[in-house]
């Protein structure tokens, strides 16, 4: 892994919903090693090497953890379909 695959991204100017129950969302959130690390304010958001204005898109960062384990299961059941068709 490269130092720039490592540093932090902070995404900007969005609608970011940590539960569904958030009043009001927060509009910028901070990446680092693949974990969101900060949720907040943008007037509050700490630097970062990397920058994306989000352009008022909504985030739901708890969706991406079940879109990963459904994409984990599905590669599991592949690998276990051409484990199979091997033959004896």
């Amino acid at each position: 892994m490269t130092n720039d695959e490592t540093a932090p991204t902070r995404l900007i100017n969005g609608r970011i919903y940590k539960s569904a129950d958030d009043q009001r969302p927060a509009d910028a959130l901070v990446v680092l090693d693949g974990k969101i690390v900060w949720v907040g304010d943008n007037s509050d958001v700490p630097s970062a090497r990397h920058t994306i204005d989000l352009q008022g898109a909504t985030v739901l960062p708890g969706a991406l953890f079940w879109w990963r384990l459904c994409r984990e299961f599905h590669n599991l059941l592949d690998s276990a379909a051409t484990w199979g068709s091997r033959g004896p």
